[in-house]
């Protein structure tokens, strides 16, 4: 009889411990269910962030490369001013940002166009690197392709907006004498 009891002891165990580990299993179980969906919502997110951090990289290298041939255009300044924030964090781009930016700024009217042209191709080549372009060479950065009929038209639009400042001075000291003489033939009616 001692036999027996050992036996159902051990039969009781085993089904104890069967139901031990498939409550444990069941939990495991929920706990995953709940939390896999969680988790893969933060991670789609942060692949989407990281998505649009390389696009937004992306489209300000391809917008300054193409305009890199027009550094007194609006777009490619604004451009510029947008490196920090959309290359925070990448230390060589924010490096070569900075060595161009300083040297804009204690520039002034004397700017050293050679070093202007090293730090702002470093810039491109810390960018293009960052972003996968590694066959970029420097040559291939200092050629642009600008044709000959935008500088012209950019000429005439310098010398068209000089001359209409010229015109508008001239005009204005023109305004005034014309006042001068209008107020003056009106002083001499009263005097009659």
């Amino acid at each position: 009889m001692n036999e027996s009891i050992t036996v159902t002891l051990t039969r009781d165990n085993i089904t104890i411990a069967f139901w031990v580990v498939n409550l444990l299993l069941l939990g495991v179980t929920a706990f995953y269910v709940y939390y896999a969906p969680i988790k893969a919502i933060k991670i789609g997110r942060q692949l989407t962030n990281d998505q649009n951090k390389y696009n937004s990289q992306l489209n300000l290298f391809l917008d300054l490369f193409s305009l890199r041939g027009t550094p007194l255009n609006y777009n490619f300044v604004n451009g510029l001013n947008q490196v920090q924030i959309v290359f925070q964090n990448v230390k060589p781009v924010e490096t070569a940002w900075a060595k161009l930016l300083n040297e804009f700024l204690t520039g002034g009217d004397n700017l050293n166009l050679d070093l202007v042209n090293n730090y702002k191709t470093e810039m491109f080549s810390e960018m293009a690197k960052h972003l996968g372009y590694n066959g970029l060479q420097n040559d291939q950065i200092l050629q642009p392709y600008y044709p000959k009929g935008h500088g012209e038209d950019e000429q005439m639009n310098r010398e068209l907006r000089a001359e209409a400042l010229e015109f508008l001075k001239t005009n204005v000291d023109l305004s005034k004498q014309l006042i001068a003489i209008y107020k003056f033939q009106e002083e001499a009616k009263k005097i009659r």
